[in-house]
């Protein structure tokens, strides 16, 4: 800015050459280098000003994909918040069914026990329940089997 205020002061050249004798050929070279001095710093400078220009539109750019960006983060950790939520309520839905199973294999032997005083109905009517409960069981064994999985998965 100041170079601009002090060529914009200076003197035109052909207002100067026009005052100087015609046997001055060196100051007259002066003058004319002088002159082409100015028109290369006008020229620079307008290049540095469109070329701050142009940076000044790419940084506001880069600030919009910027603030995406973090638009962007703050959902997924609000999705992760509610996966791992989730995964903890699956986690301990498959706990309880473990405690159930557990449960249900105190009932199968309580029910062994039993069975020797029982008469023939009950126990074919407790066979079924049995055959219903041991499949019920293998289900809830794949499902500790899940649980332990989780568990190691959630420690990570």
């Amino acid at each position: 800015m100041q170079l601009q205020a002090f060529l914009r002061r200076a003197p035109s050249v052909e207002s100067t050459r026009a005052e100087l004798p015609d046997d001055n050929n060196l100051l007259k070279a002066i003058l004319d280098a002088q002159d082409t001095i100015k028109v290369a710093y006008t020229n620079m400078y307008q290049a540095l000003d469109d070329t701050v220009s142009t940076y000044t539109r790419h940084i506001s750019a880069l600030r919009e994909v910027l603030q995406e960006a973090d638009k962007g983060l703050a959902e997924l950790r609000l999705e992760k918040r509610d996966m791992h939520r989730e995964f903890s309520r699956m986690c301990q839905t498959f706990e309880e069914l473990l405690a159930d199973t557990k449960k249900m294999h105190t009932m199968e032997d309580m029910m062994e026990r039993l069975g020797n005083e029982q008469s023939i109905e009950e126990i074919i009517g407790e066979e079924d329940t049995l055959i219903r409960m041991e499949a019920y069981l293998v289900d809830i064994r794949e499902l500790s089997k899940i649980i332990q999985c989780l568990r190691g998965v959630r420690k990570q």
